[in-house]
């Protein structure tokens, strides 16, 4: 086209849209004196004549549109209009070749002059979408008549939303209608199906812990910044949840280890509460604690004694609660303390005091799984001439049999005994042939004795 073309067009657009906006002029002076019937009828002969102009072109340069001079005809006579006419009307716009944006405006402008009744909406429910501001019986009236006419309706009663998702038994379709749901509204929403929430525009805290409480830990997708009380809700329904948590806190920890106490060999460093939570119900797992607090070690020791086996560095305290329960899980304790050794002692030799002849004493001196240097001379001591006796403190050939008698007694792989050198001395006083049954591993002053023993 050539620009001598697009300059006469545009020139002849703007005369149009010039008549146009002095036909508008006309009009206005003309219905301040005349009814509002005779301005309805004005109008739609003033419409009929200016059927030749380009609307389009009028709209673009005047911004007054053909259905507009009859709503300014409204206006000035103090008129109103039925949603049916405001529907011919926006109808009649749709034709100008408007955009979006200003169809829209130039309808809402139309809705604001609406006065419907109940008879209209009942005959023709779909017509609510012409009424900016319906009352709630008319609402009701629509959506008794469709769930799904809830859309067409502006400023949504909360009673008549919550209507429509019972009809609709919670229906997706008919959620997604819903226009600025109310808290109620959007705890009525999720107590359908927590999964809805995701169909919520901005859920309150309250709907978004409804909804956690009513799922599984997928509900999370939906929600953008989950809390602590979330994923505690979340947790106390599967454990297995924590580990999709990158930095979980103790009270998170807390809840999964009171289901599963496996979950504390994942925790580098446990804290007082959490080893407290595992070995009150699992004493054994004391052996998966690195560094057990003492209450812990006392808890998993006075349940099972031989639990001591599974701390590396047990307090005095817990020694003693051990050996107070007997002194033959003194083998379980790496590294004694000098007091613990001292209760042991006192024990054994009381232990072998109270058998009431030479046989139950030996007896039960063979059975002692770790009869210290005192004990082990008490014994030499008290039965100078007996050769059995020197053979079985140097060597300890009696263990399987104390195996039945103590089951939680585990012996070490040697039955070699570790001999002092004076009780290995005070044994070959009394029975020279342990010479042949060698001593292992003898110090400089037993193989001395031994030597002298042979000359």
């Amino acid at each position: 086209m050539s620009e001598n073309k697009k300059e006469e067009l545009s020139q002849a657009a703007k005369e149009k849209a010039e008549q146009a906006k002095k036909a508008a002029g006309e009009m206005a002076d003309k219905v301040k004196n005349i009814s509002a019937d005779d301005a309805k009828k004005l109008a739609q002969e003033k419409l009929e004549s200016m059927k030749s102009l380009d609307k389009k072109s009028i709209f673009k340069y005047s911004g007054i549109a053909l259905a507009s001079l009859i709503l300014l005809f409204m206006m000035f006579s103090s008129s109103t209009i039925t949603a049916q006419e405001a529907e011919d009307m926006c109808h009649e716009l749709r034709k100008e070749g408007l955009s979006q944006a200003e169809y829209v405006a130039e309808c809402e402008d139309i809705k604001s002059n609406v006065s419907t009744t109940l008879e209209e909406i009942k005959s023709r429910p779909s017509l609510i979408e012409y009424v900016l501001n319906p009352s709630k019986e008319l609402q009701l009236v629509v959506i008794n008549d469709s769930t799904y006419k809830l859309k067409l309706i502006n400023n949504q009663d909360e009673e008549v939303q919550l209507e429509a998702l019972k009809a609709s038994s919670g229906k997706t379709d008919v959620i997604k209608m819903i226009k600025e749901p109310s808290e109620k509204v959007q705890l009525a929403i999720v107590n359908y199906d927590a999964a809805n929430i995701q169909y919520i525009e901005n859920p309150s805290y309250k709907v978004q812990l409804a909804a956690v409480k009513n799922y599984d830990a997928s509900i999370l997708k939906y929600i953008k910044n989950p809390t602590e009380e979330m994923h505690l809700i979340l947790l106390k329904k599967d454990t297995r949840y924590i580990k999709k948590i990158k930095n979980p806190t103790e009270a998170m920890r807390l809840i999964v280890l009171a289901q599963n106490h496996y979950y504390i060999k994942e925790i580098e460093n446990p804290t007082a509460k959490e080893q407290l939570v595992v070995v009150t119900k699992a004493p054994e797992f004391i052996e998966f604690i690195k560094d057990p607090t003492e209450e812990a070690q006392l808890i998993a020791v006075k349940d099972k004694a031989k639990n001591i086996k599974y701390i590396e560095n047990p307090t005095e305290k817990v020694q003693l609660a051990a050996i107070d329960k007997s002194y033959n899980y003194l083998g379980y304790i790496k590294n004694p303390t000098e007091k613990v050794l001292e209760v042991v002692r006192e024990k054994q030799i009381a232990s072998l005091k109270e058998q009431k002849n030479k046989h139950e004493r030996i007896a039960e001196f063979k059975y002692m799984p770790n009869p210290l240097p005192e004990t082990q001379l008490y014994m030499l001591n008290l039965y100078k001439t007996d050769k059995n006796l020197a053979y079985a403190v140097v060597r300890n050939t009696y263990l399987d049999g104390y195996r039945h008698r103590y089951s939680n007694y585990t012996p070490s792989k040697t039955n070699d005994r570790k001999l002092t050198d004076e009780v290995a001395i005070a044994a070959l006083k009394i029975n020279p042939e342990l010479i042949k049954h060698s001593i292992k591993n003898p110090s400089k002053k037993v193989l001395a004795y031994m030597e002298s023993i042979k000359k």
